[in-house]
């Protein structure tokens, strides 16, 4: 039955894989802009690369270099880690849920950090983040049923 429902699955799994390349170029594009202090944040995006970023320029102002280093390696490692599973999902396809489990852990965070921000700004970012795992998940399905190479 799940397999009715999930029409063109090949397709269904392109479309996962040019939604992670936007996610990934809109993350990156954020974070730099946040590093220089622009405050411009993409919603198709992963939350915490960004704040780490943001954290990074916050320590950077205070001359605090140890701490600007930390948390750009931190922004990094989870952008790089995002990118990995990208890349690797390819030929890996289980690792579309490892991309999965990293983007609901990144919505976690972004929900937690910014529920009290008494504005409904991020609700927005939370409709995309919502969307991204929905396509993630899709993703996962068709790998578990082994329809990836289906109607390609």
């Amino acid at each position: 039955m799940l397999e009715k429902m999930i029409k063109n699955p090949g397709q269904k799994i392109y479309s996962t894989r040019i939604t992670m390349v936007f996610v990934l170029v809109l993350t990156l594009i954020s974070s730099l802009l946040l590093i220089i202090n622009t405050n411009i944040m993409f919603p198709f995006s992963l939350f915490t690369p960004q704040y780490f970023a943001y954290v990074s320029y916050l320590f950077f102002s205070t001359n605090n270099i140890e701490s600007t280093l930390f948390y750009l390696v931190m922004a990094l490692a989870v952008l790089g880690l995002f990118f990995y599973f990208y890349r690797a999902s390819k030929n890996k396809p289980k690792l579309y849920f490892a991309a999965l489990i990293l983007y609901i852990l990144d919505t976690i965070f972004m929900v937690v950090s910014t529920f009290e921000a008494n504005s409904f700004g991020w609700m927005i970012d939370l409709a995309f983040h919502l969307w991204i795992i929905y396509t993630l998940l899709t993703a996962v399905i068709i790998v578990k049923k082994g329809l990836q190479n289906e109607s390609l």
